[in-house]
């Protein structure tokens, strides 16, 4: 799997600011890109069943969906295995441990450095999901290999069996 094979989504609800961050995903990356500005229009899309393999989205969003914790959580009802990292604008601590111990991958305060550990962590995220990739790919291989020994092994027992009758 290559980083142009893999679907982020980004939610934002300032859209200056999520045109600014798309942008630089577009130059930076090589990701495929979605945006949406609410909340409500990220769930509606995986809903109908648009998975991406990572959300990146804003902490505080308008909407029904008013911050992270409730997307995480219709996320995480959806399809448990995407990984939602989180932007805020503000730092405190105690959001951040919060929503990390409620699912976030990440949290990604909005600063000066905030486009770069973005970029950093969905590098991160794209070899995370190659290697999960690769095991499943190599477990397919060894469930088959497995068959094929055992299948093997039955048979040489079968022949052996049948030379030692024979004899």
């Amino acid at each position: 799997m290559k980083n142009s094979d893999i679907t982020v989504f980004l939610v934002e609800d300032n859209e200056m600011y999520g045109a600014l961050l798309a942008f630089h995903l577009e130059q930076n990356t090589e990701f495929k890109l979605k945006t949406f500005i609410s909340g409500e229009s990220l769930l509606a899309a995986l809903r109908k069943g648009d998975t991406p393999h990572l959300i990146v989205s804003d902490y505080n969003l308008d909407g029904v969906v008013k911050d992270a914790r409730v997307l995480i959580e219709e996320v995480q009802e959806i399809d448990s295995e995407i990984p939602v990292v989180i932007l805020t604008g503000e730092s405190d601590l105690k959001i951040a441990v919060q929503i990390l111990k409620e699912g976030a991958f990440d949290f990604i305060v909005k600063d000066e450095n905030a486009f770069a550990r973005i970029v950093a962590t969905l590098n991160h995220v794209a070899e995370l999901i190659k290697l999960k990739t690769e095991i499943k790919v190599h477990k397919s291989r060894s469930g088959r290999d497995v068959k094929r020994l055992v299948l093997l092994f039955i048979v040489t027992l079968a022949c052996t069996m049948g030379f030692i009758f024979l004899s």
